[in-house]
């Protein structure tokens, strides 16, 4: 069922300026008649009224740009506000400063009280680090550190004084090395799991459609209107998928025996009249990820295997070189092949078979 854009206004309670915002920003994708007018569908409807929750916490926001690094900016500011002076109240020192061995006391060697410790820290963002503004926080770096060279006393230092301990320096070194390196480890792991599919081994051919959705979502491959179920596609808006931009069509086929995914076909073939020249290997390694991954030999701690089953099929399905390739992937829990019919200049069909043991 399909909605104007007057009845979305009355629906949702917003005004067309705003529902043409939303539409620019990406939220919504309506579909578009051949006379250039919209017809909106009840999902949109749905998403248009989550839309002040969504650019909060938006999906697939690209982290770059101005009001990212903007945003960021005031967060650590607001941050260093908050935390710095309670550091420097009960512990007399911060995660860095205790790293060099440094502490921040008041002259008589008492910790400074927190609204002396929040008047330091202000100061330092203030005369020190002009807030992070560009230019001036250079300049304000400079100037710091001419007076330091000179034997001034800083704005932030009056009423307290640094000191150095070396008794403890080597332990608190060695301690926030290994805090570091395991937190580096956890990262790792985590982006790690991020990869794995949601249902491992033996799966249906359901579970392996919200295993292809799920990371396809999250990889920002697939937009949310779309999305892959047994019976094929489905969609909420007839915008082309990435595929469809570069000029081919994605088709699956599903075998099962008693409810378990044996075996899966993916057929990629280009869309007449459109003259594509590759195929986008992304669609095969979401295919083999959320089939094969969390099985034998491709599992969470199988880091190495896992990342050299992608890169034999980007390097060994090759459309950018001398001409594509054939090939078959013998994996321990199952068997991947890909034949190519045609060539460049011709109709081009792909078939990817993943045979599940």
């Amino acid at each position: 069922m399909t909605v104007t854009i007057a009845e979305l206004e009355a629906r949702s309670g917003m005004t067309r300026a705003n529902i043409r915002f939303y539409e620019a920003e990406g939220f919504i994708r309506p579909e578009r008649r051949e006379n250039g007018y919209r017809d909106y569908s009840e999902a949109e409807l749905e998403l248009l009224l989550l839309t002040p929750i969504m650019l909060i916490f938006r999906p697939n926001v690209d982290f770059s740009g101005f009001g990212f690094n903007f945003a960021l900016t005031v967060g650590g500011i607001m941050l260093m506000l908050l935390l710095e002076p309670l550091c420097l109240h009960y512990f007399g020192t911060t995660p860095g400063k205790a790293l060099l061995g440094l502490y921040v006391e008041r002259p008589d060697g008492g910790r400074l009280s927190y609204g002396e410790a929040a008047r330091r820290t202000f100061d330092v963002l203030t005369y020190g680090l002009g807030f992070y503004v560009p230019i001036l926080s250079l300049v304000l770096c400079i100037l710091s550190w001419h007076k330091h060279k000179e034997g001034r006393p800083l704005r932030w230092e009056e009423g307290s004084e640094l000191r150095l301990d070396k008794k403890h320096l080597g332990l608190l070194t060695a301690g926030f090395v290994a805090l570091a390196v395991f937190a580096g480890f956890l990262g790792f792991v985590n982006e790690e799991l991020s990869q794995m599919p949601k249902n491992r081994g033996d799966i249906s051919a359901a579970e392996f459609c919200e295993n292809y959705n799920g990371l396809a979502h999250m990889d920002g491959y697939l937009r949310s209107y779309i999305s892959l179920t047994p019976e094929g596609w489905e969609r909420t808006s007839m915008n082309p998928t990435r595929l469809e931009i570069m000029g081919y069509e994605a088709e699956y086929s599903f075998y099962e025996t008693g409810g378990v995914l044996e075996r899966l076909e993916l057929r990629l073939e280009n869309i007449p009249g459109r003259t594509g020249l590759i195929f986008s290997t992304q669609e095969l390694e979401l295919a083999l990820r959320s089939s094969v991954w969390g099985r034998e030999g491709s599992g969470v701690l199988d880091f190495y295997e896992r990342r050299m089953q992608l890169i034999d099929i980007q390097q060994t399905v090759n459309y950018g070189g001398s001409g594509p390739e054939d090939f078959r992937l013998e994996l321990p829990s199952a068997a991947v092949t890909c034949e190519l019919n045609g060539g460049l200049g011709s109709a081009l069909e792909l078939l990817m078979t993943i045979e599940l043991a």
